[in-house]
């Protein structure tokens, strides 16, 4: 996969949908231009189940391609509105954006859109390809809040001749923003705090009053209503405490105490406070309360006041209860072995270990060793091995690990990697057209037309030794005229001048590609040189016993012209009769990479 390029490459490209995330993605089409697509009707939000309406399709692009092996952490250039990931490992990852958080099984894929992120997280321990989804998908927004917060609790009223003074326990709801206070139908106040004096009434009249909830969505619950009476003029108010509760008792487990008790007498109790130590838990109307998120085996005091409807408190009753010791030991058991451990797949640098899993239920990971070091923990039951040394031993355990992590002892294999294999001789292969064992002095190359064709890469190979100076080691004339097309001569000061005709397609004008001649080219008379020309997609190269000498631009524009010329001659002799003596000779017709270089000039030179 090109994870360089920026456009959009079709579902084939990117992974094997799964039949149940296409279901839930629905059709995606891709434009004749291959670099937008659009989304269906309906997409998913973050949970993959809940759809947003969005319209019709929307123009989006993938974009931003990357690829890895190992826990990645991405942050795209821009904001992204959705994610795709092909998961081609053995191992499932997870997919983490924001607080959302994916898995994704091996050999299985997933794309879906988001609220507008840049970050991404991928925990993985196998190949996977991603890529992030860009454009003008509106922002995931969540439903508009229409719930109203829960209800106030536990209103009560302490009247007075001419106000009444309200008290409340608050919502339990989170957004809750207010309370509305009214008088009948009449809204009083909207207050932050739980508690209100309602002044300016008649003295020895009935009020009803009721109080609601408001959140930040601005619903209103349905209200808590209470009646009071304030008083006449020779009625003195209330300030006698409750009888305190009887009986109270608690029944302690590992992290919870139900406390429970006998009710006050006095006829006016509204609530009971329950107490931890000097906090306040809660504020109940019945004779029982749980405590619960204690810890095991901690003592705690507990109390509970019961409270009237004009907001007397009883000094309350107190209880001192231990919660029970954790009843199960702690988990040293290890876990099973695993089993039928392997080595397959040997290369010279890497294999891969298989094993059956452990029986024990509990078992989370495995942490593989080699030659007793630890190497790597996993939770699959494969591991491809890799930055080994060729033809070594190794030994490889394998251990399993509980929940709770214990080890087992664990279970070995030996395994050794594959040697190295060196080739001898010079590369032999379709691409090898011309080879000559030293081929006879200043003779003619059959089928010339084979060779230096239009803009084929090529590899030319001479191991020679010339006896003077201005004697050619290849050269193509023009049948015309004497016009060189190919000629690779050793020069005055036995320096190698190497022309080739062509012709710049883009320009449509002749020109001679040319090495030029230097101290750098010099060779000597008294010893055979191996000599090597490459042309490559982008250039033309020389190269003398190994060794890069000289190199030109050569790329796609240039075109050797085979057409209308003479035989190709290999070797040649000077005015003097003096003559190149050619050990071999070798024509590929493509670039010969530099491995392939160095065996060959090990074997011909």
């Amino acid at each position: 996969m090109n994870t360089n390029r920026n456009e959009v490459l079709t579902v084939e490209e990117r992974f094997v949908f799964p039949e149940d995330l296409k279901k839930r993605a629905g059709a995606i089409r891709i434009t004749e231009d291959g670099k937008s697509f659009f989304t269906p009707v309906v997409v998913f939000g973050p949970d993959g189940k809940t759809p947003l309406s969005v319209g019709g399709g929307q123009s989006v692009y993938s974009d931003e391609y990357f690829t890895g092996s190992a826990n990645t952490t991405k942050v795209f250039s821009k904001q992204a509105v959705g994610f795709g990931i092909s998961n081609t490992g053995n191992n499932p990852l997870t997919v983490t954006i924001g607080s959302n958080v994916i898995e994704v099984d091996s050999a299985e894929g997933f794309e879906q859109s988001f609220k507008p992120f840049t970050t991404v997280m991928v925990t993985a321990s196998g190949k996977f390809r991603a890529y992030g989804i860009f454009g003008d998908i509106p922002p995931v927004v969540n439903p508009p809040d229409t719930t109203p917060p829960v209800n106030v609790t536990l209103l009560t009223s302490v009247p007075g001749e001419r106000n009444v003074q309200l008290s409340w326990v608050a919502s339990t709801s989170q957004d809750t923003v207010a309370y509305e206070v009214y008088n009948g139908n009449v809204l009083v106040q909207s207050v932050t705090v739980t508690s209100l004096n309602i002044q300016g009434l008649l003295a020895a009249t009935a009020y009803t009053f009721t109080v609601k909830a408001k959140d930040n969505a601005g619903n209103i619950s349905s209200g808590v209503s209470v009646t009071a009476t304030t008083l006449n003029a020779s009625q003195p108010p209330d300030t006698t405490a409750p009888t305190s509760v009887t009986n109270l008792t608690g029944a302690p487990t590992e992290t919870s105490v139900l406390l429970s008790w006998t009710a006050s007498v006095s006829n006016d109790v509204a609530a009971y406070e329950v107490y931890r130590g000097s906090t306040l838990l809660a504020a109940v109307t019945t004779t029982t309360f749980s405590v619960t998120n204690l810890t095991a085996a901690t003592g705690y005091t507990f109390m509970v006041k019961a409270k009237d409807a004009s907001g007397n408190i009883s000094t309350g009753t107190s209880v001192n209860v231990t919660t029970l010791s954790n009843t199960l030991p702690p988990d040293t058991t290890a876990p099973a072995e695993v089993t039928n451990l392997a080595a397959a797949n040997h290369t010279e640098t890497s294999l891969t270990l298989s094993w059956s899993a452990s029986v024990s239920l509990d078992v989370a990971s495995y942490d593989i060793y080699k030659d007793s070091v630890f190497l790597i923990n996993v939770t699959g039951t494969t591991y491809n091995v890799t930055g080994l040394s060729a033809d070594t031993q190794y030994s490889f355990s394998v251990r399993a690990k509980d929940l709770s992590g214990n080890v087992a002892n664990g279970v070995s294999v030996t395994a050794r990697t594959k040697a190295t294999v060196i080739e001898t001789g010079h590369v032999e292969d379709a691409s090898l057209i011309y080879y000559a064992n030293n081929p006879v002095n200043d003779s003619a190359i059959t089928t010339p037309n084979k060779y230096f064709n239009g803009t084929e890469q090529f590899t030319l190979v001479l191991t020679a030794q010339v006896m003077g100076e201005y004697i050619n080691l290849l050269s193509r004339q023009q049948e015309a005229n004497s016009n060189s097309r190919v000629r690779l001569r050793i020069d005055g000061g036995y320096q190698l001048d190497t022309t080739f005709f062509g012709r710049n397609t883009s320009t449509s004008v002749d020109s001679y590609i040319t090495i030029a001649k230097s101290t750098n080219t010099a060779i000597s008379n008294d010893r055979f040189y191996h000599i090597v020309y490459v042309r490559d997609a982008s250039h033309l190269s020389l190269y003398i016993d190994n060794v890069l000498k000289g190199q030109v631009a050569c790329g796609s524009n240039i075109n050797f012209d085979s057409s209308g010329v003479k035989g190709l001659t290999i070797g040649g002799k000077n005015g003097s009769n003096q003559t190149a003596v050619t050990k071999n000779a070798a024509y590929y017709n493509r670039a010969l990479t530099a491995a392939e270089r160095t065996r060959n000039f090990n074997a011909l030179k």
